[in-house]
C-alpha cells in the first residue's frame, strides 16, 4: 500500500482531509480530498490510520490506483449533497486539540483555498483578504465558518443585494460585507 514517506516523519505533520467517512444509508466509504502542511496535526498514529483506511475504501495500493480514484472523489466530494458535510468536516478535522472548538486565521484561510475555491473563488479570494487585514478576529469558530459556506450558496456576489444584517449572520460576516460595500466605493 502507498504512503507518503513524510506520514512517518514526526517533523512533518500531516494535516489531511483525507477521510474516511461510512454513513448510514451510503453503499461505501469515500476517501475525500487530501492535503498536507505542517505541523498542524498532533495525532500521527490516528492520521496515518484513517490514511490507511481511506486508501483501503479505494482499493488504492499504489500511487497509480490512487492518481486514477482522485478524480472521481472530487466529482463525488464536489456534489451538493456531499460538500456541505464535507465542508463542515474539514473545520473539525483542522481542530489540533480534544475540545478545542476554534481555528486560526492563517489556517482557515488555507482551508477556504483548498476547499471552496474552486467552487466560489471571488468570495473565497475577498474574504480571505479580508481575513488577512482586519484585527478583530484571530480565530474562526464553526458557526462562523459554516455561515461562510451559507453566504457563499445564499448571496448573489459581488453585488449582495439580498444580504440582510438583520438576519442571522455572525458580525465577522457583516463587517466583511461591511468592508466589501466601502471597497467598492
Amino acid at each position: 500500500m502507498y504512503l507518503p514517506p513524510s506520514i512517518h516523519s514526526a517533523s512533518l505533520l500531516i494535516y489531511v482531509l483525507v477521510c474516511y467517512i461510512n454513513k448510514p444509508g451510503r453503499n461505501r466509504g469515500t476517501l475525500l480530498r487530501f492535503g498536507c502542511l505542517s505541523y498542524r496535526y498532533q495525532n500521527l498514529d490516528a492520521c496515518l490510520e484513517e490514511w490507511t483506511r481511506g486508501l483501503v475504501a479505494l482499493r488504492a495500493d499504489t500511487l497509480d490506483n490512487l492518481k486514477k480514484a482522485l478524480p472521481e472523489l472530487e466529482k463525488e466530494v464536489r456534489s451538493p449533497s456531499n460538500f456541505a458535510d464535507f465542508y463542515a468536516y474539514a473545520f473539525t478535522y483542522s481542530l489540533t486539540e480534544e475540545k478545542q472548538g476554534i481555528v486560526d486565521i492563517e489556517t482557515i484561510c488555507q482551508l477556504l483555498d483548498m476547499v471552496m475555491r474552486s467552487t466560489f473563488r471571488p468570495q473565497v479570494d475577498y474574504f480571505v483578504e479580508f481575513l488577512k487585514i482586519q484585527d478583530d478576529y484571530k480565530v474562526i469558530n464553526m458557526d462562523q465558518w459554516m455561515s461562510f459556506y451559507r453566504f457563499c450558496n445564499e448571496l448573489s456576489f459581488p453585488e449582495m443585494t439580498e444580504y440582510n444584517p438583520e438576519l442571522a449572520w455572525p458580525l465577522l460576516l457583516n463587517n466583511f460585507v461591511e468592508w466589501i460595500r466601502e471597497k467598492k466605493a
